[in-house]
């Protein structure tokens, strides 16, 4: 391509992996919780939604942390989890560039009423 760039693919499903007949049904996540003992890795995944509520004063939202997910694994298939995410991201970034982060880095939970428009 022209001025170095790279050629992006076309949008579209995410391919089954080669073993696979098809994918299972997927979620999306954007927060994650791990916790471990020495034998078993426990990875906890879930998302924010917003809840509204109409008072008095008129709709509130509260956003709320739902979990979803739990895999519990042996600290080598935790390390095999490891190596296919870090060869995925790599990919990813040899592809598409490098994938920002978020400055935060952490979850709050807010609420309070929805601003007028």
């Amino acid at each position: 391509m022209a001025n170095g760039s790279k050629e992006i693919p076309p949008l579209g499903p995410v391919p089954a992996p080669p073993n696979m007949q098809s994918m299972p049904p997927t979620q999306n996540i954007s927060h994650l919780a791990l916790s471990l003992t020495a034998t078993e890795f426990v990875l906890v995944a879930g998302h924010s939604r917003a809840l509204m509520a109409a008072t008095p004063e008129g709709m509130t939202a509260q956003i709320v942390q739902e979990w979803l997910l739990g895999l519990s694994m042996s600290p080598t298939t935790a390390l095999m989890l490891l190596r296919t995410l870090e060869a995925g991201v790599t990919q990813y970034e040899d592809l598409f560039g490098k994938i920002p982060t978020d400055p935060k880095g952490s979850f709050k939970v807010e609420s309070g009423p929805v601003p007028k428009s």
